[in-house]
Order: structure tokens, then sequence, then C-alpha cells
């Protein structure tokens, strides 16, 4: 007999969250040990998540999201930050708290989305079992899965894992109940989210609807045809309510090399390499021991390849589809194909990446929804799990840890030959310590299964152990890769009070390459960026002059080779020593030092704004290579040819030679022509020149569509220069110079989720005006009816 909804919430969903907390801080002690109770990760957790949620709260406090000088040359923030921060409701929890708290916070964000997961899967498993305690014991599984283990610090992937069984649990109600609310608000909010993972729950959706409605067969499709239609209209709703999130990313997509350039590129890719392959079916059976670094195959890293379920793996969903033939063992069965099959795996993901496993989460939770379903049908019946799936099951997993374990140790022994197979071959091997205690770890989950499944158990002592089992996985995990992984320079950054508090801006740094999104930290705009998500004309500018290597690449720096006449084009005015290297750029000589960090002042700085001599057309400078272009962005104002005749009657056209004066010349002639003020702030920027004659100014900004400008109150005529950024047309005497950003797509966004939610909400009216006319009548005599 099922229990109140009500009875449920308050009593075994509050256990649950309570569980969760516990486990979770319990999992996160050999980190916070560490750190005084400070939630500290390498990797992307301080290279861009800690650097971007500061960048989003001072942008919060300045009272505008429109425009981030921090980010490289400036970049629009819903757009550069849509992937991370910008509509992620757990990313708003985290810069309510003061700066000096963030890393406290981030911790409790953290738990907090570890029991916004835990509740959600124990809303959506409830609706198919009848004892609750299942529901809670397959919401502890699902939250401290292999692949929330593995996404770790990759910060923002734990709220995709958070909210996608709460937008099952809304899509069964929505095909069991016909009621559309929580399935419709928990999509837009996925939608908003995250657009990249937004893809896969489309796809993972997809799927599930299919087959729980059984539409590839003639029958299914005559019985639930209606309620496909009805889902695919309220999904359409649900979509477009996030229209305002959705639009910004839709431009930033489409301005981003990366993400263009990698579309389609593992579309031809049918089979995974032997290493890959191993390590993918181990993950199955075996918690994972690290994102970047392996223990037994010598597999791609970073691709979020994991799937175990604490103590049970795949085992009952493996058990579930030999004993059955419904839509979830079809389900999973298809998924596994997927899995395994690099064409299919990609597909999740618009065929970007045939190594990146991202959309497990689903995988993860249909196999939770097996083992629950599982275990509570062995307790009503009174049975144990059949002897031969434990034995099959536990050989696989001692089979595909031990052997490359014992293969790999010996191997550093020198006592067994090359293979390329295991992972102490490669530059990433995790270590003979680590890969011990993964085995032991992996030996021990499989006993605790033997104990779990050859009795008849309840589900009160099943919670006790998988929790026990979700602390143990979980802390070596945050064991191994925090001692890894871990880098001094971040804290020490993060730790000290070296933050700029303005929040306007007239120059930029320039540092050593050691600390990703040093300027983000400091609040300063520098001339390096680390962010998925590039601007199409700083990336474009970056490829012209050698400080991107392919449109694929993610970081952005100046090059070594022509560093100090990038740093004086782009109005850097200082460099940062603050590793205390010494390698400082020619033409910085030492001005101060603050906080142990050596600051050293550019000689050749120019100030944002100015204006050139003479303009050259791009096709004049098509041969040559990126350290020789970068020279000639000093001399001559570079344009496309179709911006020729406008050019041409303020300015002549260049002829010289790029070796005819030094950069210190070329700088103090520049100085002498440049804004005598500028100053940037998050809606955009304000300047001032005196010009002899008409000309155009040159600012090192992206030359945006969502720019308007203006000059002493009129509308200015701009052109893209150097590569994609912006031009000015100036007129002679004083000029004010004014750039107001407005995001692009952001404002017909709003107009569309409005309207998409206008038209959710009469829907809803019409559909109770329906029911209350139906219930009146139902309530008539039938003599009047």
């Amino acid at each position: 007999m099922r229990i109140k909804r009500k009875s449920f919430v308050n009593s075994c969903a509050l256990w649950g969250v309570c569980l969760t907390v516990l486990v979770g801080t319990v999992s996160f002690v050999p980190i916070l040990l560490r750190n005084n109770g400070r939630f500290m990760l390498d990797g992307d957790y301080f290279h861009q998540y800690l650097p971007f949620l500061l960048e989003m709260k001072r942008l919060v406090e300045s009272g505008s999201l429109e425009w981030s000088w921090n980010s490289f040359l400036g970049d629009s923030f819903l757009g550069a930050y849509s992937y991370y921060t910008a509509f992620n409701p757990f990313a708003w929890v985290v810069i309510l708290f003061p700066k000096s708290m963030l890393l406290y916070a981030t911790f409790l964000v953290a738990l907090l989305k570890l029991a916004v997961g835990t509740l959600g899967a124990m809303l959506y498993l409830r609706m198919f079992v009848k004892n609750e305690k299942y529901a809670l014991v397959g919401g502890i599984l699902y939250t401290f899965s292999g692949f929330t283990f593995v996404n770790t610090n990759f910060y923002f992937f734990q709220e995709v894992i958070a909210l996608f069984p709460f937008l099952l649990w809304g899509l069964e109600h929505l095909i069991q109940k016909n009621r559309s609310g929580i399935y419709v608000a928990v999509l837009a909010v996925t939608a908003a989210l995250n657009f990249y993972f937004f893809v896969a729950t489309v796809f993972l959706v997809i799927l599930y609807v299919v087959f729980r409605l059984n539409l590839l067969s003639l029958q299914g499709w005559r019985t639930n045809w209606r309620i496909f239609c009805s889902i695919a209209l309220f999904s359409i709703l649900g979509t477009g309510i996030a229209a305002a999130a959705l639009l910004p990313s839709f431009y930033a997509i489409l301005g981003s090399d990366k993400a263009l350039s990698s579309f389609g590129k593992s579309g031809r890719l049918l089979l995974y390499s032997v290493p890959d392959l191993l390590e993918r079916l181990r993950v199955l059976v075996a918690p994972i021991e690290s994102n970047t670094y392996h223990a037994f195959y010598n597999s791609s890293s970073w691709g979020s390849v994991a799937a175990h379920i604490p103590v049970f793996g795949c085992l009952f969903g493996v058990y579930w589809c030999v004993g059955k033939r419904d839509w979830l063992s079809k389900l999973l069965l298809v998924l596994s194909m997927f899995y395994i099959i690099p064409v299919l795996n990609s597909s999740f993901h618009l065929f970007t990446s045939a190594h990146y496993s991202r959309w497990l989460y689903g995988m993860v939770l249909w196999m939770v929804l097996a083992t629950v379903c599982s275990l509570e049908a062995l307790e009503s019946q009174d049975q144990a799990l059949p002897r031969k799936y434990i034995v099959i099951y536990t050989d696989v997993a001692v089979g595909l840890t031990l052997i490359p374990a014992v293969m790999g140790i010996l191997y550093r022994l020198g006592m067994f030959p090359e293979t390329g197979i295991t992972a102490a071959e490669s530059d990433y091997y995790i270590g003979n310590r680590g890969t011990f205690l993964m085995v032991i770890l992996t030996v021990c989950n499989n006993m605790l299964l033997w104990h779990l499944t050859r009795k008849r158990r309840s589900a009160n002592e099943v919670l006790v152990w998988i929790c026990i089992a979700c602390a143990a996985n979980y802390g070596l995990y945050n064991s191994l890769n925090y001692n890894v992984n871990y880098e001094s320079h971040y804290e020490k950054t993060l730790l000290s009070k070296f933050e700029e508090s303005n929040s306007s801006f007239q120059h930029r740094i320039d540092y050593p390459q050691k600390i990703h999104n040093y300027g983000l930290f400091r609040n300063i705009p520098a001339v390096q960026n680390y962010n998925s998500m590039q601007n199409s004309n700083s990336t474009r500018f970056a490829l012209e002059t050698g400080m991107l290597e392919n449109p694929g690449a993610i970081f952005l720096s100046v090059s070594q080779e022509n560093r100090e006449t990038q740093d004086s084009l782009l109005s850097v005015r200082y460099f940062m020593d603050y590793d205390g290297t010494g390698e400082i750029p020619d033409g910085f000589r030492y001005c101060y030092t603050e906080n142990n960090t050596d600051v050293y002042e550019n000689e050749n700085y120019i100030p944002m704004g100015f204006t050139y001599d003479a303009y050259v057309t791009e096709s004049f400078l098509e041969n040559l290579e990126a350290g020789e272009r970068s020279e000639y962005l000093m001399d001559a104002l570079v344009i496309s040819q179709r911006d020729e005749t406008a050019v041409r009657e303020v300015l002549p056209e260049w002829t010289g030679s790029v070796q005819h004066k030094t950069l210190a010349e070329k700088a103090q002639e520049h100085r002498m022509n440049a804004c005598s003020f500028f100053e940037g702030n998050s809606e955009g920027f304000t300047a001032r020149i005196n010009l002899e004659n008409s000309d155009i100014v040159f600012f090192s900004v992206p030359m945006d569509d969502g720019w308007e400008v203006s000059v002493n109150g009129s509308k200015a005529q701009t052109i893209r220069v150097q590569y994609g950024l912006m031009g000015v047309f100036c007129q002679e005497g004083e000029n004010v110079i004014e750039a107001h950003y407005s995001t692009r797509g952001f404002r017909a966004g709003i107009v569309i989720s409005i309207v998409f939610f206008i038209i959710w909400m009469g829907i809803n009216v019409y559909q109770m005006n329906r029911f209350a006319s139906l219930k009146v009548y139902m309530k008539r005599n039938p003599e009047d009816r």
C-alpha cells in the first residue's frame, strides 16, 4: 500500500536530505581537513568556476550583466558565461555570500546540490516502488554514483545531475495524470541552466518517451499517441519559456569557433580503442579513481566516463534486462549500445566528441530504478538474488581491475612488456599506492554486494550499508584526486587580499601562465583567458596574431614571440610576477611589490583608444606569418576590403616598412594620439579624444553587434578593424565617445519567454475550466443529463 505523498515528503524525503548531507560532508573530509573547512580543488574548479563566480558577483553588484571587461578583451557576460554561471540558480546562491566566504559557500552549495539530487531521485523512484524506503535507497545511490564522483571538479556539472530526476518526475506526472506544471517548470530551468547538457537531456527524454510509451510498436502508438502529442506540446512550451537564456547562448555558440569547429568531428568513429573500451566496461562494475589520472587502463581523460552505482554497480541493470521484457529493460539495452559505440555516444552532444560521456546521469538513474525495483521484489518474495549473477558479476569486476593492476605494477618493475593497454605505461598513471587502494575498494564493494544479495535483507539494512559505502567510495576519490591535482598558486591568489575593488577599468595586465584567469581573480582585465565560450571577434584577432593555436583551443594568451608588441597594442600597463620567476617581458620596469608579488610597468604602454596615420587591407597581410602580422598591427589600421572606400576618406593607404621604427617609437607616437580619458564599466565605456583632423579611433574591444556607439551625442559610424576589433569614426576637435552594450538576443528572448509562458498558462486555464465543467456534469442526475 502506498503511503500518502504528504507523509512521504515529511518523513522519508527529510531522511534522504539529511543522510545525503551527512554522507557528502564525510566524503569531503579529505579536502576540508587540509584547508580549515574550505572547499578547494584543482582543475576547472579553480581554473574557471571560482573566477567566474567572482566575476558574476561583481557584475551583479555593479547593477548590470551586459559586458565583462575581465574576459580577455571583453565579452558579453550572458553569452560568455551562459554555459557556467549566468542562468545557474545554484551559482546565484553562492554569490549571496561575501567574497571572504566563497570557499565555504561553494562547499555548502555542493551539499545543497547533492541533497536536491537525492530528493528528485526519490520523488521519481517513488512512482515505481511500493516501499518508500527503497526510493530513499535509490536516491542515495543515484546521487553518489561514479558519475557524480568523476565530475566533482566540474563544479557546475552537478546541477544537471540534481535536476534531471525532477524532470522525469514531472514527465511521469504528465504521462500518468496529465499535469504539466512540474515538467514545464523543470524543463525551462534545465534549458536555461546549461545549453550543452540540455541537448543531452533532450535526447534522453526522447528515448525515455519512446520506450515508456512503447511508441516503436503500432499498438503502443495507437494507445499513447495523445500522450505523446501532449508531451511534445509541453516540451516546446517549456523550451520556449527558457528563450531568454537560450537565445543569448545560441548567438554565443554561433560566434564560438570552438563550438562550431567541433560539430560532426566524431561522426565516423565506430570503435573505441581497447583500453578505452575496457575502461568503459570497468566503470560499470567498479568505482572510478580519477577524471584525469588512471589506475588500470591507458584511457582518455576528462571524458566523465563513470557510471558505477555504489555496491551494486550494473548488476541489477543486467538482471532486469535478462529477466524482463518491459520498457525499462529495452531502454537500458539501447543506452548500453550508445555507451560502447563512439558514434552513438557522441550523438548526445551533437557529434562534438566521442570520448565525452556526459549524458550518463540518465543511464545511472534508470539502472538505479532497476536496482531498487529488483531489491523490493526480492524482499517481498523472500528470495535472494540467484548466485550465478553474483559470481559472474564479481569475476568481471575483479578481472577488469586486478589483471590490469598487476600488469601495470609488473611493467613498472620491468617484469612485464609494454602493451599500450595499462595505465602504468602512460604519463597519467595514478601510482602504485592509488592502484592498490582502488583494488581494495573494488573488493570491499563486491564483498558488501555478496552480503546484501545472498540473503533477504530489509530496506533499512541496505540503506545503512550503502551510506557507508558511498562515503568510503567518494571519500577515497576525493583523497586521491586532492593529492594528485592540488596546486598552491590558486590558494595564494584566492586567499590573499589582492583583489581590486573598482568596477571601472582603464588598462590591462599581463602575467605568467601558471594561473589561468588570474585577471578574473584580481578583477583587472588581462590578455589571457581560459573559457570554453570564446568571443568570435576576439578569437579571430587571436588566431591572426598567434594568440590562439587553433579555433578549437580554449586558452587565449599573448604569444611569446611578440609579447611586447601585443602588450602595447592591447593597452597592457602592468606585468604581475606572482611566481617570482623573473621572466619579465622586455620593456617592463620594476614598479612596486604588493602581497609578495612584484609589479612591473610597461614603458611602451598605450592608453585605450588611439589613432593611426594610415590603413592597410587584410589582403595585403594574408600571406604573412602570425608573428609578422602582429608587427604590422602597430603600424597601420588593418581593415577589410569592403570598408576601404569609407576609410580612404579619412586615412591614406600605408606603404611603409615594418622595420622603420622601434616599438618604443611607435608606442610614443600612438600615445600622443590617444584618448585623454577612457573608462569602461559593465555597460560599456566612455572616452575622450581631441583630433586635429577627422580620423578613426581604434579600441582593442571586440566589435560585437550589440554595441551602440555615439560621438558627441550622435550615432557614430563603426567598423571592424585589426581582425575583429572596434574602429570609431570621429570628427576634428573634441570627441566624447560613448559605447553601450546590449546582449544580443536577450531582449527578444524575454519577449519569447513571456509569450510562451502566457500560452502555457492559457492552456492550463482551459484545462482547469474543462475539468471543472466535467465535474459539474458528472454530479447531475441521470434524468437531467
